[in-house]
């Protein structure tokens, strides 16, 4: 109840005085100190809340930021590279795990540009040693099916440099 607008909590009981006569007892308490103190430990409870919240976006960020955006650089340059483009290298940012990964693969994409480099080298040495026996093969095939008189001597000797060029290759 209340009694002039203060908040009261009253408790009447009925207690015997002296075994016989009965007396009634009535307690009467404000409930503003009740009140002050729920309203202290609400303000409290959002208080701490409130706090428990900033650390979680904090926390939060704090793992986009050291995890995530890298592993998503990390996906982007790894397809750039099966794509083709070995120059592509990562920035190691971190001295983590995430910093380990980074260096492998740009020592990976290293690798593989050397790789790809020295097969481009030894197709283009293969495809200069082929063309070069494959001419005079051409050459000497050519002027014996074209000559009209060509003599033995001439044509032994295309037949020799045919038979020593495909021997070569």
């Amino acid at each position: 109840g209340s009694i002039g607008g203060e908040k009261i909590l009253a408790i009447s009981t009925i207690a015997p005085v002296n075994d016989e006569s009965l007396t009634a007892v009535r307690l009467v308490v404000s409930l503003a100190r009740v009140d002050r103190l729920i309203t202290t430990v609400t303000i409290v409870a959002v208080a701490f809340g409130l706090l428990i919240i900033f650390f979680m976006v904090l926390s939060g960020s704090y793992f986009i930021s050291s995890i995530v955006i890298p592993v998503t650089e990390i996906g982007k340059t790894a397809r750039k590279i099966a794509q083709g483009d070995f120059a592509t290298r990562l920035e190691s940012q971190n001295d983590d795990e995430i910093g380990d990964l980074c260096e492998t693969i740009n020592y990976m994409a290293e690798e593989l540009g050397n790789k790809k480099k020295k097969k481009n080298e030894f197709i283009s040495s293969v495809s200069h040693e082929l063309r070069t026996p494959l001419t005079a093969i051409k050459g000497w095939s050519e002027t014996i099916r074209d000559a009209d008189d060509i003599d033995l001597e001439t044509i032994q000797k295309g037949m020799k440099v045919i038979i020593s060029e495909t021997d070569r290759l």
